[in-house]
């Protein structure tokens, strides 16, 4: 075999090598897109089988971290129902027992002011200051009341307290909180000419209707008649006579009775 012919058959060996190499390159190419294919379908399949369990009971968990919460609100919203804050009282007491006699106090001057029943000690279960002890600030007091209505009598006649004492509702850290947000929107229906009140935690708002004035009506002063005559010799304002109207049934009376008299008088 001479170089010319161990040429050509190297260059042909070398063209197979280069299109078995391809066949193989394209043969793993599909082996591997099969593969790539099949793991992501087997792990999706395990990992919706492992993942679905889990979000269910997640979503579940969820239900019962709301329900929870709403109970919690309730049973803080039904202990608070008693409850009223007192602001604005010095605080000169030195124990329990001093400071129970500064709220009966203060609620039975109101009382007296307000013309209601007195306070007794039985309608007052706790009284304490709320937060630290500061010289410079005038604490609040937190008492529960044994009786709902007596709560609503004092929030009643707020205006029967002395001067910067005054008595608040007890709500819960969640509910002041949405209370102080709606309070800004509160001012702007006002602002409007609306009606607008903080209820709980909602803002109730009745829209003015639109020409209806808000100004209540004055009545009208009443004009002195320009027929009342003033009498000179006893220098006396005399009312003039007054003026006889008809009777309508009396009218009446007397026309059927003319009409029936006229029908029974018998012709010429």
């Amino acid at each position: 075999m001479d170089q010319s012919q161990m040429d050509t058959l190297i260059l042909k060996m070398n063209q197979a090598f280069i299109v078995r190499t391809e066949e193989i390159k394209e043969e793993f190419s599909k082996q591997t897109h099969a593969l790539t294919e099949n793991f992501n379908k087997t792990m999706g399949t395990t990992i919706d089988e492992k993942l679905n369990p889990l979000m269910e009971e997640n979503n579940i968990l969820k239900q019962e971290v709301l329900f929870l919460k709403e109970k919690i609100h309730n049973l803080e919203k039904t202990a608070k129902k008693n409850n009223i804050i007192l602001h604005g009282v010095e605080e000169r007491e030195e124990n329990h027992s001093n400071l129970m006699e500064v709220v009966l106090k203060t609620l039975n001057d109101m009382s007296k002011a307000a013309k209601i029943e007195d306070f007794d000690k039985w309608e007052i279960s706790e009284t304490f200051r709320l937060g630290r002890k500061d010289n410079k600030k005038k604490r609040p007091i937190l008492i529960k009341l044994t009786l709902t209505w007596r709560r609503l009598a004092i929030l009643q006649n707020n205006k029967h307290f002395p001067d910067n004492v005054y008595a608040t509702e007890d709500f819960p850290k969640d509910v002041l909180q949405v209370r102080k947000e709606l309070k800004a929107a509160q001012q702007d229906e006002i602002k409007k000419g609306n009606l607008a009140i903080i209820c709980y935690d909602k803002l109730i708002i009745k829209k003015n209707k639109p020409g209806k004035s808000q100004d209540k009506r004055k009545r009208s002063p009443t004009k002195t008649p320009e027929n009342i005559q003033l009498n000179r010799e006893g220098d006396s304002l005399t009312a003039p006579n007054k003026i006889n109207r008809a009777n309508k049934l009396e009218f009446t009376s007397r026309y059927r009775t003319n009409t029936l008299s006229e029908t029974q008088t018998p012709k010429n």
